[in-house]
């Protein structure tokens, strides 16, 4: 049942008056005197069989204004009964009213979507026709004072290259200056470089960065101020203010948006339900005041199912998930994306030392289980593709690093255990001596390769975080839901 039927109230005196004959027929005047257990007792006596809430009971006994014995009167009990209804129901005034507003602002989305989903067109990337990054430089800062008075910055995307205007540095740079990319395919980078020079000297580096596009795919606004590094990875000091907006598909962008405004609605109907569970205990102790509300017809009530909220959604996904595979967990993962020439010296050295342990394993196992040298070398070989490039994490590298030194533990283990046995039975199979000697001999090389390996896998672990720093700079910061926004798309 609902409790707020009508957006109608009561007058206070008049609210104060039924109280106040329904205690009079209880023998209760207004300057009757309660303790904390005589108001429970009254609050029991008014339910039958059954105990009056505690966690209400005590919210109500704080705002009494009490004597030194903790003593207060009926009216004050009337007073502060009044006053957490009159907050309750205004609460409810306050949801309905924002439900209502979050609802009309969902319909706007829904009506949009309709029309997107008749037009909008896929490319085989799984990007829309006419796709475009929207990049905003906003300002430069730079710790070194000696900085070249004049500074530019240039955008590389896919087959775009976009420059700045040059403005003067003083105290830093200000572009407020917003570009246009055309995205076709969404696997590349936005190359951010920023370029300094005095009169006719030649340009020189201040600091780049590189952001991919994978990291756009939320198709929410990234705003945020990035460090620049140098060609090798390392820090330069120096920041730029820069906001990222990229729509690959509105068809999507507008889904998500709805099931935004579908967790707000959903959120306001829970306190309202909270709310009215609260009300109805109070009217438990006076049902005689809820009666006294005119009543109209019950406000519709969020079905229980959530799934039945959200059919229309169901209806209008975006085939944009089904081709490209675009998970929810897959936007907030920190795995980075890497093609093979940028996984540079030290990952190319992982790879073929990988490949190398991986064939003396195979070879070991002639004489001995070695399948925590396979499984550690495919372990590292998966992240790359058949067209070398990397996809992984820091952490993930980090364990391989430590898995190096665990199979070199083993091998050491192996070796003084097994000394004495390469030429006698082992385990119930005679081994003849040309083999066992021939597996040592492996062994003994493998040893080397996993020791270049550790110190390769974590000068690489090095690098991948390095690059994971880099792309930390553009993490979500907020979303913005205006129907300004909305429109826009």
């Amino acid at each position: 049942m609902a409790l707020i039927n009508t957006i109608d109230d009561l007058p206070f005196s008049e609210k104060h008056r039924i109280l106040l004959n329904d205690l009079e027929r209880n023998g209760i005047q207004v300057d009757t005197v309660f303790t904390k257990q005589t108001l429970l007792e009254l609050l029991d006596r008014r339910l039958t069989n059954r105990t009056f809430d505690r966690g209400i009971a005590d919210q109500l006994y704080e705002r009494y204004p009490k004597d030194n014995y903790g003593r207060f009167t009926a009216g004050d009990f009337l007073k502060v009964y009044l006053e957490a209804e009159g907050i309750l129901r205004d609460k409810i005034k306050q949801i309905d009213v924002s439900i209502n507003e979050y609802e009309k602002q969902r319909s706007e989305v829904i009506e949009k979507l309709e029309v997107i989903k008749k037009e909008e067109r896929l490319n085989p990337y799984g990007v829309m026709d006419g796709s475009k990054l929207i990049v905003q430089l906003l300002r430069f800062d730079y710790a070194n004072p000696a900085v070249p008075r004049n500074v530019y910055a240039t955008l590389a995307c896919e087959q775009n290259v976009l420059r700045s205007q040059v403005v003067e540095y003083n105290g830093g740079a200000v572009w407020n200056e917003e570009f246009d990319i055309d995205i076709v395919t969404g696997l590349g980078d936005v190359h951010i470089s920023v370029l300094g020079f005095n009169h006719s000297e030649d340009p020189v580096l201040l600091g780049e960065l590189r952001i991919p596009l994978a990291k756009l795919k939320d198709q929410q606004i990234h705003e945020e101020i990035c460090d620049l590094f140098d060609r090798n990875g390392h820090l330069v000091g120096g920041k730029i203010n820069l906001s990222l907006h990229w729509i690959f598909s509105k068809v999507k962008y507008l889904n998500d948006v709805a099931r935004k405004w579908d967790d707000h609605i959903r959120m306001h109907w829970d306190d309202r339900t909270d709310c009215e569970r609260d009300l109805k205990v109070l009217y438990e102790i006076f049902p005689s005041l809820l009666d006294a509300y005119p009543k109209t017809e019950a406000k519709k009530a969020l079905p229980q199912n959530a799934t039945a909220y959200m059919t229309h959604l169901h209806k209008t996904l975006s085939p944009v998930k089904d081709r490209l595979e675009v998970h929810d967990e897959a936007m907030i993962s920190q795995e980075i994306t890497l093609e093979w020439k940028e996984v540079e010296f030290w990952g190319h050295l992982s790879v073929y030392g990988s490949i190398a342990l991986l064939i003396l394993a195979l070879f070991a196992c002639f004489f001995k289980a070695d399948y925590i040298d396979i499984l550690a070398s495919l372990a590292f070989l998966v992240h790359f593709n058949a067209k070398g490039i990397f996809r992984g994490s820091a952490n993930k590298m980090y364990y391989l690093f430590l898995a190096m030194f665990a199979a070199i533990a083993i091998d050491l283990l192996w070796l003084v255990v097994y000394a004495r046995t390469w030429n006698i039975v082992v385990r119930g199979l005679e081994l003849t001596a040309n083999l066992s000697n021939f597996t040592i001999v492996i062994m003994w090389f493998e040893i080397p390769v996993k020791l270049l390996l550790a110190l390769s896998h974590y000068k690489f672990t090095k690098f991948v975080r390095v690059t994971e720093g880099r792309l930390a700079n553009i993490e979500l910061h907020q979303v913005r839901f205006s129907t300004t926004a909305v429109k826009n798309y």
